[in-house]
């Protein structure tokens, strides 16, 4: 007999399943099949997942909707294995058509031909599914299954993973099922289906597709993204059926009929305590006035504190259980009673009560990017691992606070406290060990118990391989492992790596040289032949084939393989055998199951030498029982002063000392009064020489300049005692040197330590910041906005000659300093300015890093201006970026627009647009209200944006500019920007209302789309910035012309249409609540939205213009009003403010 039939003849005398059983009640089905689609060397096959028949909250189609997802290769790299791709079906259209549909395919009907019968047109693919080749085989292969109640949480789930109940798609509410279920759901994997096929749990055998696991594991991956039932777990069950699903005490939208509450009071400690459980159910699965039995269970901790049972009625009065004693998880149970008093379970509700809650609070610290070589090497990867490295690449710090409210009974605590202290004396065994260091005063030898572990592990029947993975194996692990190994039907397989040194390799003080480890561990097997003789024994020394010595790997691994080669279990050890115990404690941890599968395929890869994981690497059997950086220059001189015999005989003036050896030079240095106690101290005999030192510096050559530089510096940072005076009488004379000391700074990226940077680590705190020095002006004028907060000097303490000749020319000179920047940044290739792991870019960053850092601390003395004005002739944008900063900041708003005169035109409008960021930032810190003086201000700049704005069409490309005009947000004040700026520049013929709705339409547009996202929600509604967009959309929109109108309406109407289907998705609120919620906010703004353009348009615009968007409002209307409420209370207030001010128009057409 047709089980599709047989099963819907079932369901039809079922009330439970009418709403999927016949077209009376008004119900849409949808019907979904997940599809399997082979392309073999044998030929194309389709074949059945998974199908389900549910409510559906969307509208008749009458067709069918099919993905299309791109091939994948059954095994990668294989062109002759096939290929596979999961694919869905779905059709939305009344019950009598779904089930006609599925009693076709039940009579062995082809898909077409079932639709055929139905009097519903075909898919355009997979029409020719079948599932099977005749009626006889249909039944045999499908069958009726029972009617489930499935609850959305489970009472006591079974331990034993293969015995957990299957899950309800709904997270609020019970379902019903039944299914037609497959009774050979393994057959999914085989070659070829039929009676050959291997019997459920079967491992794979040649009789398998291609890659079965990875191929069964992607489908039940797939099945579970796409129906949010668990395939990876209990529902794995369901694989192969066709399943009837009907909501119990939900409707489709899953809008929530039973309510359970607790009713709480405070106790005479002030504590809230649980007093009542309410119940009450209201009409709409079940109509008014049908008769109830309540069941409510309390608990406290696992056991029952209180069970009572009562009649009542939908719509009833309020059911209230009281509570006798604290609670931890109420169990609540509803049955309707038919007429002959007979009780059919129909709600079911199982949830803890929260007693105590811990918060961890998070305080946002320091944001920002790190770029470091590492990051810098995914720039060029495929598109998911360049999201996952900039996720990587950001900084973002937040230091958590934990509290906690509520408070357990100090009864449960004593019970919980009690439960602990077992649990902690009587763990549960896993198979992880701990051996303790030496001797253990209860164990013994810690290196007895591992290897007795050892000796438990290979007594195992079923195995029959080990892998021991070890780079520093050696003969403790042949005579105390290997040697007393157990089964000796399994193969052992130790793989090292000998050319890494071992401590083994040292020989005691007075004994012979040992031979290296891949001659000692050949020769310790030969002499223990007549044991290993009876192992299947090879010993691999994985070596690299050049001169390379690194270790080709580090952990440590013991793997066991089963029957058919499949890896069963693995441990990591965290230690090597040869040294396990005898100098650290050794930790043996097992190796989870769901990445052993990725170790295992890393160790085959290993022991096949595999150039991807290992290049230029080779296998060597040593044993087989069937067979046989850049060091700094540091030069001598008393206290670490380089140089010091050339240096302190030019200070001298004295040509004798610089011949001198170290010790003759330290006393004639004494003798001077400039070496006391061992320490540098400045004399007067120095304060008299300075000025033909400093001279002797000016005409020196480069190199000997350099030298001197250097001495200078060190000897300066060594300097002890009174020498105040000393840097004063320097610090007068060090404009002479200024000339130098920028040369000396703008060539140091192209010297080798120690006189340049060249060659030199650098800070990973300064890696990334490089691109301040070469994005353009628009892009950095944030960072210039907060550089007060970086320090970069302490980029540049690796070279004390930089470091120096940075301060002291910011000191004399600092618009010399900016002259080094740009001569620096010039200079740099333009590969060495994107790439910050660029050598040069390093060496680059020793120097521009410090000189940023001197330059910000001297732009806040800068009284007169000149440094200022400098770097507002600059040609790096970053330095007129600090000098827009400085000028916004310090200066009032006409010098502020006078001194921003020495900019470009395209970078003025940038700066002022900032300035009036900073503006609106202010009124939003006075709770998004503007005084008078700023509003002032902010009009000035207004005025002089529009002075300045440049005339149509070129005046369109500057609106990107308007979205730093609302402070950190791109639609902050979007209605004040609109009417105080843009319009007057629309009046000026600078822009047109097309130019700004295309701007905030696109900006609408773009965050609507964002509602719906992957967890977390990509974009939230804003309260205080999304109102005022969709008001400027709506002004803007208004005044536009038709085609404009039309152009935003369209957009707007394939958000409404997406939105719309993903309410329509079955469950979908539970199987996706992120999305869910989205959609549902999508609408509610959408539909503010056409509010607000009906609003404005009712003085600007005919009727006729304005219906589209009051058929949008009727379209969203019903399904905002049955669909169960978002949680974005902001959004839903918005809505409501625009619907009452809709409610009081009374000259809307």
């Amino acid at each position: 007999m047709n089980p599709f039939a047989q099963h819907l003849a079932l369901l039809a005398d079922d009330a439970r399943f009418r709403a999927l059983a016949s077209d009376s009640s008004g119900t849409l089905a949808q019907l979904s099949l997940w599809l399997l689609e082979l392309h073999l060397p044998t030929g194309s096959e389709t074949r059945l997942l998974y199908g389900w028949v549910v409510p559906s909250p969307g509208e008749v189609t009458g067709h069918w909707a099919a993905t299309k997802p791109d091939w994948k290769k059954l095994e990668p790299g294989s062109a002759t294995a096939g290929e596979y791709r999961m694919v869905r079906l779905t059709l939305t259209a009344l019950p009598r058509h779904v089930n006609a549909v599925l009693k076709g395919l039940g009579e062995a009907r082809t898909l077409s031909e079932s639709c055929a019968v139905a009097g519903l047109s075909a898919p355009e693919f997979f029409g020719e599914l079948r599932l099977g080749e005749d009626a006889g085989a249909v039944a045999r292969r499908y069958a009726p299954g029972p009617i489930r109640f499935l609850s959305p949480s489970v009472t006591g789930p079974s331990r034993v993973r293969t015995r957990q109940p299957l899950t309800s798609p709904s997270s609020s509410s019970p379902v019903r099922s039944c299914a037609v279920t497959d009774a050979r759901k393994i057959e999914l994997w085989v070659k070829q289906r039929g009676p050959g096929s291997p019997p459920p749990g079967a491992r794979p055998t040649r009789d398998t597709l291609p890659g079965a696991d990875d191929l069964a594991r992607g489908c039940l991956e797939y099945l579970e993204s796409e129906t949010g039932l668990v395939f990876t777990g209990a529902d794995a069950k369901r694989l192969g059926d066709i399943e009837w699903i009907c909501p119990s005490a939900t409707d489709v939208f899953e809008n929530k009929f039973v309510t359970v509450r607790t009713r709480r009071e405070r106790d005479e400690d002030d504590e809230i305590i649980a007093k009542a459980v309410q119940v009450s159910v209201h009409p709409g699965p079940l109509p008014t006035g049908t008769r109830l039995l309540a069941r409510c269970r309390l608990y406290y901790g696992e056991e029952v504190a209180h069970d009572e049972c009562r009649h009542t009625s939908v719509g009833g009065p309020l059911l209230e259980f009281p509570c006798t004693s604290e609670l931890t998880r109420i169990l609540v149970t509803i049955w309707y009673l038919d007429k002959n008093d007979n009780a059919h379970i129909w709600f079911e509700s199982d949830s803890p009560l929260i007693r105590e809650m811990s918060m961890g609070m998070g305080v946002s610290g320091l944001k920002g990017h790190l770029e470091t070589p590492w990051t810098q090497s995914m720039e060029r990867a495929h598109k998911q691992v360049k999201e996952r490295a900039a996720k990587v690449r950001a900084i973002d710090q937040v230091s958590y606070r934990i509290s906690s409210t509520g408070k357990r009974s100090s009864r449960e605590l004593a019970e919980q406290a009690a439960s602990a202290l077992a649990a902690r004396l009587f763990p549960e065994r896993s198979e992880a060990r701990f051996f303790p260091k030496g001797w253990d005063k209860q164990e013994g030898p810690g290196l007895l118990g591992f290897v007795e572990w050892f000796r438990e592990l290979t007594d195992d029947a079923s195995a029959t391989a080990f892998v021991i993975v070890d780079p520093f194996f050696d003969d403790v692990g042949i005579y105390e492992f290997l040697g007393r190994a157990r089964g000796t039907q399994a193969e052992y397989v130790v793989l090292t790596n000998t050319q890494v040194p071992s401590k083994d390799d040292e020989s005691p003080k007075g004994e012979p040289k040992k031979k290296p480890r891949r001659e000692r561990i050949p020769e310790t097997c030969k002499n223990l032949l007549g044991v290993l003789a009876q192992l299947r024994l090879t010993v691999l020394d994985l070596q690299s084939k050049g001169n390379n010595r690194d270790e080709l790997f580090h952990d440590r691994y013991i793997l066991v393989y089963g029957d058919e080669a499949q890896l069963v279990k693995g441990f990591v050890l965290s230690n090597s055998l040869q040294g396990a115990t005898r100098n650290a404690p050794l930790l043996v941890v097992p190796i989870p199951p769901d990445t052993l599968e990725s170790v295992g395929e890393y160790i085959a890869a290993l022991r096949a030498a595999d150039p991807q994981v290992v290049p230029n690497a080779q296998l060597v059997t040593l044993f087989a029982s069937g067979a046989e950086r850049k060091g700094r220059l540091q030069q001598p001189g008393p206290k670490g002063v380089p140089d010091a015999a050339l240096f302190f005989s030019r200070l001298l003036g004295d040509p004798a000392l610089e011949g001198l050896d170290e010790m003759r030079l330290r006393t004639s240095l004494e003798a001077a009064h400039l070496l006391v106690n061992g320490r540098y101290e400045p004399s007067p005999a120095a304060l008299q020489v300075l000025d033909p030192f400093i001279e002797q510096m000016i005409t020196a050559d480069e190199a000997t300049f350099l030298r001197l530089w250097m001495a200078l510096s060190s000897w300066r940072a060594e300097l002890q005692g009174e020498r105040r005076a000393f840097e004063e009488e320097l610090a007068r004379r060090m404009p002479r040197l200024a000339s130098r000391l920028e040369q000396l700074l703008a060539s140091a990226p192209w010297r080798d330590a120690p006189f340049g940077t060249k060659g030199v680590a650098l800070d990973p705190g300064a890696i990334g910041l490089g691109h301040l020095f070469f994005r353009p002006y628009a892009q950095v004028l944030d960072d210039a906005q907060s550089l007060d907060s970086y320090r970069f000097r302490y980029y540049g303490e690796q070279n004390r000659s930089v470091r120096s000749a940075v301060n002291d020319l910011a000191e004399v000179a600092p618009e010399r300093l900016v002259g080094v920047v740009e001569q620096v940044a010039v200079r740099l290739p333009p590969e060495a300015q994107r790439h910050s792991n660029d050598p040069a870019h390093v060496a680059a960053m020793h120097v521009l890093l410090p000189a940023l850092g001197a330059i910000v601390d001297a732009l806040h003395d800068d009284n007169g201006g000149a440094l200022t004005s400098r770097m507002f002739r600059s040609s790096i944008p970053f330095m007129r970026a600090l000098a827009t900063a400085r000028v916004a900041h310090a200066a009032t708003v006409s010098d502020a627009l006078q001194q921003l005169q020495q900019l470009e035109l395209t970078e003025r409008l940038v700066a002022l647009a900032e300035m009036t960021s900073e503006l609106r930032v202010q009124a939003n810190r006075n709770d998004f209200q503007e005084t008078e003086d700023v509003r002032t201000v902010r009009m000035q700049l207004f005025d002089a944006l529009i002075a300045l704005w440049p005339p149509s069409p070129e005046g369109a490309q500057q609106l990107p500019l308007v979205s730093r005009l609302g402070g950190p947000g791109e639609a902050g004040w979007a209605l004040s920007t609109t009417q105080e700026l843009l319009a007057p520049l629309v009046t000026a013929g600078k822009l047109t209302w097309d130019d700004v709705l295309k701007h905030w339409g696109t900006l609408l547009e773009t965050r609507l789309k964002s509602l719906i996202g992957t967890e977390p929600r990509s974009y939230m509604f804003n309260q205080h910035e999304d109102p005022d967009l969709s008001e400027a959309v709506a002004w803007s929109l208004v005044r536009a012309t038709r085609e404009a109108r039309e152009a935003q309406l369209k957009a707007i109407r394939a958000v409404v249409d997406k939105a719309r289907r993903q309410l329509a998705v079955p469950f979908a609120r539970s199987r996706d609540y992120t999305r869910w919620s989205g959609a549902r906010d999508e609408l509610e703004w959408v539909w503010a939205t056409a509010g607000l353009i009906l609003l404005a348009g009712s003085a600007e615009l005919p009727a006729a213009e304005l219906e589209p968007w009051r058929e949008l409002l009727q379209l969203i209307q019903p399904l905002l009003e049955r669909a169960p409420k978002g949680h974005t209370v902001a959004l839903q207030e918005f809505r409501n403010e625009v619907s009452e001010q809709l409610g009081r128009a009374t000259s809307l057409p």
